[in-house]
């Protein structure tokens, strides 16, 4: 699995599939100085997360930016850019 931070763009729409289709809202603590800290970021990833395997992915790209000891808390998936569109009217 490949994560990394959402690009805060638009919606994917042309027919080429996005490399990162798959929107997450991860909430996560990681030690600092004093303490502990709480955190929350959007991440796009190319797969979705469905075990362990996905979770650890998430918490060694937290490691990569510079989080200290990340633990992801809780995700949940906002959106899936390849998913078909619903309720439009032609």
């Amino acid at each position: 699995m490949t994560a990394q931070p959402n690009a805060h763009g638009q919606a994917h729409t042309s027919s080429q599939a996005p490399t990162y289709p798959y929107h997450y809202f991860v909430s996560f603590n990681y030690l600092v100085p004093n303490g502990m800290s709480f955190a929350n970021v959007e991440m796009t990833v190319d797969k979705p997360i469905t075990s362990m395997d996905g979770v650890t992915s998430i918490t060694t790209h937290l490691r990569r930016l510079g989080y200290d000891n990340p633990v992801v808390l809780g995700f949940t998936l906002l959106r899936n850019d390849l998913a078909t569109k619903r309720g439009e009217r032609q």
